[in-house]
């Protein structure tokens, strides 16, 4: 198994690699690579990479690179997705984006990749300025919870299914308080808690995500999902997609396991073709 990483020196991938190892019966099962691996058919996990410099047809890649780059694009991400209702409302007009500032907040998003709210500024009627120009712009969602949803197939299989979801939490440190309610990142004093137990999490917001990588990410293998939750209306939006997240606390057990068991599907697929 190759790990193939969207930056060497990635502590995500170093971490996954480490865990899977230990993890596994034999002691280097996963390597980290970025170059074309030699000898025979090899099961290529491709961790957040937009850009894979061997051939796709002699591997088996998980996650294609044209997909990570459709999902990690945040303008590529919501063209590809259309003016799903599953998603968020968003425009690339400038004179749209003005429209919805003068009734209600609109997010600015000045980068077509990031993270961890980077690049985002929140515009509303109250600042009385032109909404700046920008490549995207997304309308305000109301929101309870913001959910982290954590979904896979198997090797084979065309159905989605959770292996992880994740809510973020505010944790206060000496009376703080967040800057802002809109944008909940890690820098705001948000992290991710698990959720183990998926009957606590609303179905709603498992089903949504599950529609929407069958119909608009069918060949994906895994993706973390953020989803904007509202609870008064049991209305679940999807805002973004994630192709190598954080690994915190137990993510990273979760995810070398997922692989562990692609793994061996994969011998199995292998020997069938001998």
């Amino acid at each position: 198994m190759i790990i193939h990483p969207y930056k060497l020196g990635s502590r995500s991938a170093k971490r996954l690699k480490e865990c899977i190892n230990q993890s596994s019966t034999h002691s280097r099962i996963a390597t980290i690579l970025k170059r074309q691996p030699r000898g025979k058919k090899c099961l290529i996990i491709n961790w957040g990479g937009s850009a894979i410099e061997y051939p796709e047809g002699n591997n088996w890649i998980i996650n294609s690179p044209k997909d990570v780059v459709n999902m990690s694009d945040k303008v590529l991400f919501f063209n590809k997705v259309g003016h799903d209702k599953s998603f968020l409302e968003w425009t690339s007009d400038r004179d749209q984006a003005q429209q919805w500032a003068s009734k209600g907040k609109v997010f600015v998003r000045h980068l077509t990749r990031g993270s961890g709210g980077r690049g985002i500024d929140v515009w509303s009627p109250e600042r009385g300025e032109a909404v700046p120009s920008a490549p995207l712009y997304t309308r305000h969602q109301p929101k309870t919870h913001e959910y982290r949803v954590h979904m896979a197939r198997s090797l084979t299989g065309g159905s989605f299914e959770p292996i992880l979801v994740q809510r973020k939490v505010f944790i206060p440190q000496e009376g703080q308080q967040p800057k802002s309610w809109d944008v909940r990142s890690h820098d705001n004093g948000f992290i991710f808690q698990a959720y183990p137990d998926f009957t606590k999490v609303p179905g709603s917001v498992l089903d949504v995500c599950r529609k929407a990588l069958s119909q608009h990410f069918p060949e994906m293998h895994f993706v973390a999902l953020d989803v904007l939750y509202h609870a008064p209306s049991d209305t679940p939006v999807i805002c973004e997609g994630n192709t190598a997240p954080g690994l915190e606390n137990n993510t990273v057990d979760v995810y070398a396991e997922y692989f562990l068991g692609l793994n061996e599907e994969f011998k199995k697929e292998r020997m069938v073709y001998l």
